[in-house]
């Protein structure tokens, strides 16, 4: 239901026919192993809308951009556009995307006071 399209095939294989537009730029062997590891810390969530919250924090966590990618500048556009829209602009692990620094602090690392 979050766009996945996964069947069995055998006994301890998965055939992936299809996977979201939104990590189409990510390995999905690579996420969907992540995220069967992720699995293995929800055993004790008991609502199936909570399991599928958590497995779509991992989702974005796994496939989103880290520091070192290479991205083009339509890719950079839209990240700022997406994120200045958000909003809870933090990581699924509560982790800020974006912090206030006064002009104050900048001057002290640059020993400008």
């Amino acid at each position: 239901s979050i766009g996945f399209d996964i069947e069995i095939f055998g006994k301890n294989t998965l055939l992936v026919r299809g996977v979201p537009v939104i990590i189409s730029r990510v390995n999905p062997e690579k996420l969907l192993l992540e995220i069967a590891e992720d699995l293995e810390e929800y055993s004790s969530i008991k609502s199936v809308k909570n399991l599928k919250e958590e497995v779509l924090k991992s989702i974005a966590c796994h496939s989103a951009f880290r520091s070192g990618d290479n991205l083009t500048n339509d890719e950079l556009v839209t990240l700022l556009r997406d994120f200045l829209a958000c909003d809870l602009p933090y990581c699924p692990h509560g982790r800020p995307g974006i912090i206030r620094i006064s002009f104050d602090e900048i001057d002290k690392k640059f020993k400008r006071t």
